[in-house]
């Protein structure tokens, strides 16, 4: 018998093949990363450990080899440059406006994030875990 979703078969109660290759039952899961750390938390924990490891170490590298005194003087040597370059041929065509423009607009969303970041992830984790704590307070 099939479901309202085309893709999956309904299972009658006494359909004992049928069930023999859904293998139980199937759980639902809120997202894809949910699902791999229900089934696969080994592998999951296993491979963003590494990568996570490799990036801080692909940054390390990187922050070693910077000549300009630091992250922070390479930083302010590149605004130098970009603004130099951008105020010299601001008049020579719209390019050179655009790219002010969106120069600005990644500083302003940049600074905007900074202070007050939209991960909703994380608060919904909060969240989770304030409702859990009333829970177990409220059972008490």
């Amino acid at each position: 018998m099939v479901s309202t979703d085309a893709t999956e078969l309904s299972l009658d109660e006494d359909d004992n093949i049928g069930r023999l290759f859904t293998l139980g039952k199937r759980d639902s899961h809120q997202s894809m990363v949910d699902f791999l750390i229900k089934n696969f938390e080994f592998e999951y924990t296993t491979v963003r450990f590494h990568f996570v490891t490799g990036l801080m170490s692909f940054t390390i590298a990187q922050a070693n080899t910077i000549t300009y005194g630091g992250y922070l003087n390479l930083m302010k040597r590149q605004l130098q440059l970009s603004f130099n370059f951008i105020s010299k041929r601001i008049h020579s065509g719209p390019m050179s406006a655009v790219t002010a423009i969106l120069a600005l607009l990644t500083l302003y969303y940049a600074i905007q994030g900074y202070f007050s970041p939209a991960f909703s992830y994380f608060e919904l984790e909060l969240e989770e875990e304030k409702e859990k704590k009333s829970r177990l307070n409220w059972r008490r």
